[in-house]
Formats: structure tokens, sequence, C-alpha cells
């Protein structure tokens, strides 16, 4: 990210508008389609809140709300995925050149872009809400309670002013009167999808399982596209423990909204319950790959490949975990001890004296590093390497006598005297 700001800078002689240059950061990032930016532009497509062209470097000099800024990120790099989607990527060249030119973002759109800036705006926005349904979600705003519950009253026999109005008090979070409404919408109308999807989400919160089960199911029945049929479906065969229709749904969900991170986190939660870390697997790169600020999807996956014998990818995790994180002694631990058993002991010395360098009044951190040192000193018939090795044991003993550094040291001192004998 920040390397990309700074060919950006350089290539334009610092002359690339902000939201360009975090739009070309963001687009190398591993994790640019993140499921918090996922989220943000979803709601921001849906209640019309994107930036205009204009107002879309103010997003990150001046915010106006809580939340503007991390937008800002997120449409950058979406609008330059667009670009690149009906322009062609190199159109992101050329427009680099034009700033380092002089250009002015408007003489940029119109000359390069090919299109002026509000007619960028209606054209993306256009295209924003294509790739939501694309993702798998709802393009159209809530609907407003108070127009709502004015057709329904001006229209009480219309099936789908009700299921309106069920949806609306259910965003709003009146559930009871949601669930009412819904049940009135489907007297007037078994079939209508707006009010089963209501009743089956209502129904799973209020933990009748049966029941949703049923709403959705038939949901399910009307409409091959919906996620709230398998998501509602997922949840309550979760908290029935009924882990074969549960896998069944959430794997349907994930088909249909593939960057919503629900359904990877509880298949990864199932599989490892059942004892099949493998399978948790990819549901775990697939979350990490999304969120890779945050080691604990590094981490767990680096501990599944473990416990299946598979050490080389562990380490690679392993170290994407310090990467993140370098403050982390348990994972340079872990790869100290990998190394250990692959016989591999000089990177096994450098993981364990990060431990050391982290926990320096660690006793067991001293200790671990006196044995890695002594099998390698042991292994290269190494004098010094074992003298080292008992200055480690030494440390661990001034800090605990009590240490297990203490049953190294004589196999340190025969190692050493073993080693100096006259031939």
């Amino acid at each position: 990210h920040e390397y990309t700001h700074t060919v950006t800078l350089s290539a334009t002689d610092n002359r690339i508008p902000h939201w360009f240059t975090e739009a070309c950061a963001v687009f190398q990032q591993p994790d640019k389609r993140n499921y918090a930016f996922v989220q943000m532009l979803v709601q921001a497509t849906r209640t019309g809140k994107l930036f205009p062209m204009k107002e879309l470097d103010w997003g990150f000099i001046r915010p106006k709300q809580a939340g503007d800024r991390t937008l800002a990120y997120a449409q950058s790099e979406w609008v330059m995925e667009y670009i690149i989607e009906t322009k062609g990527y190199e159109k992101v060249i050329d427009m680099l050149k034009a700033f380092r030119d002089g250009l002015s973002q408007a003489e940029v759109f119109e000359r390069i872009v090919g299109v002026p800036e509000k007619d960028f705006d209606q054209a993306f926005d256009k295209w924003a809400h294509e790739t939501l349904k694309k993702w798998g979600f709802n393009p159209e705003p809530p609907p407003d309670l108070a127009k709502a519950s004015k057709a329904a009253q001006e229209k009480p026999q219309d099936p789908a002013a009700q299921a309106t109005l069920a949806l609306a008090q259910l965003y709003r979070g009146d559930k009871r009167s949601a669930e009412q409404t819904a049940r009135k919408a489907l007297q007037l109308d078994p079939n209508s999808a707006r009010a089963l999807e209501v009743l089956a989400v209502v129904l799973s919160d209020r933990k009748k399982y049966d029941d949703a089960i049923e709403a959705a199911n038939k949901l399910e029945a009307l409409d091959h596209t919906t996620s709230f049929a398998p998501k509602v479906l997922s949840q309550c065969y979760i908290a029935k423990k009924q882990w074969a229709p549960a896998i069944a749904a959430l794997e349907l969900l994930q088909q249909r909204q593939p960057l919503d991170s629900y359904s990877y986190e509880q298949l990864a939660t199932i599989y490892n319950q059942l004892g099949q870390p493998e399978k948790a697997l990819p549901n775990l790169i697939h979350l990490h790959r999304h969120t890779m600020t945050d080691p604990k999807y590094a981490r767990q996956i680096a501990e599944t490949y473990r416990s299946l014998g598979l050490n080389d990818e562990a380490l690679t995790y392993f170290e994407e975990v310090t990467h993140i994180n370098p403050y982390q002694p348990n994972a340079y631990e872990a790869m100290a001890a990998i190394y250990r058993s692959n016989g591999d002991f000089g990177h096994a010395i450098a993981a364990i004296e990060k431990v050391t360098l982290l926990e320096p009044k660690s006793a067991d951190a001293w200790a671990k590093t006196a044995m890695i040192r002594y099998l390698a000193g042991r292994a290269a018939k190494d004098p010094a390497m074992l003298r080292h090795a008992r200055e480690d044991v030494e440390k661990a003993l001034a800090l605990d006598p009590q240490s297990r550094a203490g049953q190294v040291l004589e196999r340190i001192d025969d190692a050493i005297e073993e080693l100096e004998k006259p031939s």
C-alpha cells in the first residue's frame, strides 16, 4: 500500500488527487475487498451515500461524519475497478500521465476517461447497483416506514403493500409488528416472497426454528436467488445441531453471497467441531485473505496445517502472523518447534531468539533456546555453540532456579567434554 503511494506520487510529480493514489494503493492490497469495505459499499450504494467524484477527496481530507474516511478508501478503489472494467487497465496509466502533465481532475475525466464527471457519477452508480446484485446483496434502499405505513393503510388488501410494511418494521427493529404484518400479507398472498423473508427472519430470531425452517423452505421454492432462505436455514440448523443440512445451507449461501463472512466462519467452525480440519481450511484461507490486518485466521490456518503434519504450509502462515503482528512470541515459538522437528537448527535458533527478545524475563524462553542451541551444537560438533547454550541455561536458572533448563545443563557439559577429549 505505502510503496504504491511512493510510485504514484513520483509518477505524477505529486499532482495525483488524494482519492486516486489511495485507489491505486488499496488496489494492490491482498485484502482490497475486505468485509468492512463490502458492508460500507453496500450501505452507501443502497442509501445513495456514495461520494460524487468532485467530493471524493474531501472524504479523506475533511470527513463530515464517522465512517466517511473508510468509505472514501473503499469507494476510491471501487471507482478504479470500474474504470478498469469499462475502459481497460491502460486507462489508469493514461490518467497518471495526465495528472503528471498538469491536467485537472475534470479535464482528466473529460479527455482521458472520456466521460464528464457528472455523467461518470451516474454511470458509476448504475454499475455499483448491478455489482451489488452480483455480490448477492439487494441494491434497493430499505423501505421508508412512514411511506410504507401510509401505503398499507390506503391499500389494506394489497399483499405487496403489507409485505413492504413488514420489511420496514423489521428494519426498524419492531419484530412483533413485522411478524403480524407479514402474516397479514401471506393471508392475502401465500406466495409473497418478501413476507416470507420477514417471517423466516423473525421466527428464527424468536427461536421458533421449525416454523422458521418451514417459511425459509417455502421462500427457497419460490425464489432460487434469495440469500434470506439459506441464511435462516443455516442459523436454524446450527441451533438444532443438525450439521448436514446446516452445511448444505451454508454452502448455498456462500454461492449466493460470496462476500459475506458469515458462511465461511460458520463452515470453518462446524468442520473443526466435526474433526474435519482439512475442510475448514478453504474457509479459513478465504477469511484470512479478506481480513489481513488481523492475525487470528492466519494463526488458525497455521495450527490446522501443523495438526495435519503439513509443516511447510504451517510455517508460511505462522510467518504471516508475525508480518501482521511481530509481537507474537507464541508464533515464533511454534516456528522454532517446527524448524527443530525438521532438523533446521539455524532457523529454529533464529525464531526462538525472537521469543527471548520479546520475553527476556521468561525462564521458559531461555530454557527452550538452550535446548535448541544444544541440539544444534551437538549435531554440528560445535563447542562454541554448546557454550552459548550453557549461557542460555544460566540465564534461565537465574530467573527461575527450578527451571527445566537445569535438566539440559548436564547434557551440555557432557557434550562439551566429549568434543574436547584429546583424540
